[in-house]
């Protein structure tokens, strides 16, 4: 009969066995503590079971074993929590069918003979008490110390200040009854609920203006006009394309005060201007932006950049109702004067070419 099924008979048995040492680790976890002398003689019946029995002695070990595989002895003052899985796992590789085994359990014996010396060695106190005493000198330190602890703000004064008068009032207007012990409350907590109610009243406060305002607003100050939404005067000037005529009544309104009004006709007057001069045409349909579109994708590209500024400053004056100063009339009067200008000398070459055709 060979080794291996002399073994092989025992294996559902060391098995169960072995499922019911794991179990039993479980339970001894929770066991109180044992101490020196009684975890010794449970390390020495291990030791004896293995010696007792070579073929099935792993498994009698192992349930021996089972008590103290995770325990907690008493060592001097305090408690050591012993792990003795590697040992389980020695004697669970002999339970294999090999011709190692002996060696395995040979192995087993020895790990337990190195467990129980290291045991039996008394631990030394006084040198214990001087590594302490020098552990508590390192640490009293100031290079270890704490961070002191800062001196309340005045935010917190403050959070303190609320807190306590918002108590109060509470206590004045509660009823009488049962005093219920509540939490503590943070006083930073009614002082952020206090500036979102400030916050909160002051924006309405903001609106409420506002609404005021616009209301005092005539309606035809808040909605502006169309470019070319003009009196008859103004109408009749630009049907003649008198742009001169246009550039005198833009001063008369910029001598009284009126540079809105003034920016405007300066405007209206370089797009007539242009117009006649063939550069564009007029049209109540187009926006100023579309002029600028027709500029630069023509040769009058530089016109574009003379004009670009001036249109966004329109926008901003008249569409957006910013404050017209005489120093925004003044800069349009410049930009008509540079355009036409510009205009003249990009038009010269073309009339001479039609003069010599």
């Amino acid at each position: 009969m060979t080794l291996g099924k002399s073994i092989s008979p025992i294996a559902a048995f060391l098995a169960l066995a072995l499922t019911v040492a794991l179990l039993a680790a479980r339970v001894s976890a929770a066991s109180p503590p044992m101490s020196r002398t009684q975890y010794a003689a449970s390390l020495r019946r291990v030791d004896a079971a293995i010696a007792a029995d070579r073929e099935g002695g792993s498994a009698t070990a192992i349930a021996a074993l089972a008590p103290i595989l995770h325990c907690s002895v008493r060592l001097g003052q305090g408690l050591c929590y012993i792990d003795n899985s590697s040992l389980a796992s020695y004697l669970g590789d002999a339970l294999k069918p090999s011709s190692a085994r002996q060696s395995r359990l040979d192995a087993a014996r020895a790990k337990l003979a190195i467990i129980l010396a290291d045991l039996g060695k008394n631990p030394d106190v006084a040198r214990t008490a001087a590594g302490v005493a020098a552990t508590r000198s390192i640490l009293s330190a100031s290079a270890y110390a704490s961070d002191p602890i800062p001196p309340p703000s005045q935010m917190d004064d403050y959070g303190r200040k609320i807190s306590k008068w918002w108590d109060d009032l509470m206590k004045k207007l509660s009823i009488k009854g049962p005093k219920i012990s509540t939490p503590h409350i943070n006083p930073k907590i009614p002082l952020a609920i206090l500036i979102v109610i400030v916050t909160f009243a002051a924006g309405v406060l903001i609106w409420y203006f506002y609404g005021l305002y616009r209301n005092r607003t005539p309606a035809a100050k808040r909605r502006p006009e169309s470019l070319f939404t003009m009196n008859e005067e103004e109408a009749e000037l630009v049907a003649s394309r008198n742009f001169d005529r246009l550039m005198d009544l833009a001063n008369q309104h910029a001598t009284a005060a009126d540079h809105r009004s003034a920016f405007r006709l300066v405007y209206v007057a370089l797009l007539v201007a242009l117009d006649t001069d063939g550069i564009v045409r007029l049209n109540r349909s187009k926006t100023n932006w579309e002029y600028l579109r027709d500029l630069r994708s023509g040769r009058y590209e530089p016109l574009y950049d003379l004009l670009l500024p001036m249109t966004r400053d329109f926008d901003r004056i008249w569409y957006g109702f910013a404050l017209a100063t005489s120093s925004d009339y003044e800069q349009a009067v410049e930009h008509y004067q540079a355009v036409r200008s510009q205009a003249a000398a990009l038009s010269a070459p073309v009339s001479a070419q039609a003069t010599a055709a």
